[in-house]
């Protein structure tokens, strides 16, 4: 039997008095995972090649990630340590360098932590 493919998980995540409605999608392919024109070539380099490191492993990531709101909640909290939790085996060098490249995007853009 194939293995299904999970395209999105969505779930409302509410925080105090504060309601959100959290989507995780699946990769459409091997584009930069973000708009990265306002980045210097290096690091958009190392940020697409995390996202290629990253991406055999996305189905089990959403399979995860579908079978409750607590592993939404923690991924959008903390990724590195959800990924961890998860038990999916992505080997230790691909989660350090999703950690390196997620630094260099927060102190390269002005996205936040």
């Amino acid at each position: 039997m194939a293995d299904t493919k999970i395209n999105h998980v969505m779930t409302d995540i509410t925080e105090g008095n504060t309601s959100y409605n959290v989507t995780f999608h699946a990769s459409k392919g091997f584009g930069f995972p973000l708009k990265l024109d306002s980045l210097n070539m290096g690091v958009a380099s190392q940020v697409h090649q995390a996202h290629v490191q990253i991406l055999p492993f996305e189905n089990e990531i959403m399979k995860w990630l579908s079978l409750s709101k607590e592993n939404v909640v923690l991924f959008s909290q903390d990724p590195f340590k959800a990924l961890e939790e998860a038990k999916i085996n992505i080997p230790a060098e691909v989660v350090n360098n999703l950690k390196k490249v997620s630094e260099l995007l927060v102190n390269n853009t002005n996205l936040k932590k």
